[in-house]
């Protein structure tokens, strides 16, 4: 039946539609193309009518899309079809986080929206368990991972963020999790922009209470999965490993002849590293994971170094995956595999990163550090940068707990540019893996693993273990 119903608004065949839409049957989304929006990009107007008077066309979801569909294409004649009968709120919440949402704010048909536009007023935790629940039943018949809302006033967006609203925001969620730590603090933004890289021009939003654009997100331990950040699921310790990274099965990363075997098959192991017993013979192993986002950022970053190639995992020691090798190097970082395997390319770290890299300077080893250290630190060594000059008098005042400082130090990803020399020379040395004990990462150290072999090859050597 929706195949019929596409091939009927295709072909503009209105009397087949009107005979499908009266059949109980027809259903509107079984994975396939929205029949409005499919309306929508033939600009059927007759037919864009007939359907959003349909009870089971869901024009709170449908119309969004529809809608944001229709502004791209300028077609305010069916904007106005579409937002007749549709939840504003919901539409100008989807609205809210799109590029359209400019150009639409200055058409009259905005203006005719808002006249009658009720955003959401939250002001106990009653309208929040009101409107999560109101959000699940619209996720019960409709796909979209994420909800986006306009909100105009929250009594209390620390209890918000708890039920899994989360502000529209772009950038780094340590951000919120610092919002909420140093909710109270006196000095709580000078502490959100000394320890956060946040923009300037313009800023997000001075506070979390004058943020207009939230989300609903459906499924946060999917979405810890794919991005490896653990702030979706810090209400559930259970999920993290030790290192704070989510645990992963690695399921996105089998094939259909992945190995698994049992945890008794380990022959010998130390802290994530050793040997599996496999048909009779010996492989070494190191225990690792990989998530959807951010595990190539290295290898497709700067210069055009021709073909890329390389498959990045994480050391996990507490992970059920295994990466099968025979030849292997370790180094403490890139720049120390770049002195040791080739000539050096140029650089993009400056002189206090190649300090660093080098071991010259005088930093603790887990770059951990409170913020009256780093002031010491400025004051014995000189100055890091504009960012820790501009708040060296208030350092004393900030939380004295150690923090990690490599982001904030702009040490983080510069050794990128040596991917592809390392990846190219340990090809051709038959490496299989090198290890980076201690790279640089946006929230702590870590090593990280550099498969060299092809992707398919290296996805091939996982090895995924049973109890």
């Amino acid at each position: 039946m929706f195949e019929e119903l596409i091939d009927a608004i295709k072909l503009h065949d209105v009397r087949n539609i009107k005979k499908l839409l009266s059949n109980p049957t027809t259903k509107f989304s079984d994975g396939k193309e929205d029949v409005l929006i499919s309306a929508v990009k033939l600009s059927y107007i007759e037919i864009i009518k007939i359907l959003i008077k349909d009870k089971r066309c869901n024009p709170n979801f449908r119309g969004c899309k529809a809608l944001q569909l229709a502004i791209r294409l300028s077609r305010w004649d069916i904007c106005d079809i579409i937002i007749v009968g549709c939840n504003l709120t919901f539409i100008l919440g989807f609205l809210v986080n799109e590029m359209e949402y400019k150009n639409f704010r200055k058409t009259p048909l905005f203006t005719k929206i808002t006249k009658n536009f009720q955003p959401f007023i939250v002001s106990s935790e009653n309208d929040i368990i009101a409107l999560k629940r109101r959000c699940e039943e619209h996720f019960e018949c409709d796909t979209y991972k994420t909800l986006y809302l306009h909100v105009e006033y929250i009594f209390d967006v620390t209890i918000f963020i708890k039920h899994g609203f989360y502000p529209d925001y772009k950038g780094d969620t340590l951000f919120i999790e610092d919002y909420i730590k140093y909710k109270n603090h006196p000095k709580q933004k000078q502490i959100l922009d000394f320890w956060n890289d946040l923009p300037h021009e313009p800023m997000p939003f001075d506070d979390l209470c004058t943020c207009k654009r939230w989300k609903y997100i459906k499924n946060r331990e999917k979405r810890a999965l794919e991005t490896c950040e653990s702030f979706w699921i810090s209400d559930k310790p259970e999920l993290l490993y030790k290192s704070k990274r989510p645990v992963t099965d690695m399921s996105l990363f089998r094939m259909n002849d992945s190995l698994t075997y049992k945890i008794s098959d380990i022959v010998t192991e130390n802290d994530g590293i050793g040997i599996i017993k496999i048909n009779g013979n010996d492989h070494k192993f190191i225990r690792v994971t990989r998530y959807a986002k951010g595990m190539s950022r290295g290898l497709y970053y700067g210069h055009n170094y021709g073909e890329y190639g390389g498959t990045f995992y994480y050391k996990e020691k507490d992970s059920s995956t295994l990466l099968l090798y025979d030849k292997e190097r370790t180094c403490k970082n890139k720049f120390q595999a770049m002195n040791g395997m080739c000539s050096a390319i140029c650089g993009r770290f400056g002189e206090f990163g190649t300090n660093y890299l080098s071991g010259k300077l005088d930093l603790p080893k887990d770059l951990m550090m409170t913020p009256s250290e780093i002031k010491n630190y400025v004051k014995k060594h000189g100055s890091v940068n504009m960012k820790i000059e501009r708040y060296l008098s208030e350092l004393d005042l900030f939380p004295q707990e150690k923090r990690y400082v490599g982001k904030l130090f702009g040490l983080y990803a510069i050794e990128d540019d040596y991917d592809q020399s390392i990846y190219r020379t340990a090809s051709k040395e038959g490496l299989c893996i090198i290890n980076f004990t201690e790279m640089i990462g946006s929230r702590q150290l870590v090593f990280e693993v550099l498969d060299v072999r092809e992707r398919k090859v290296s996805f091939k050597n996982l090895v995924f273990l049973e109890n």
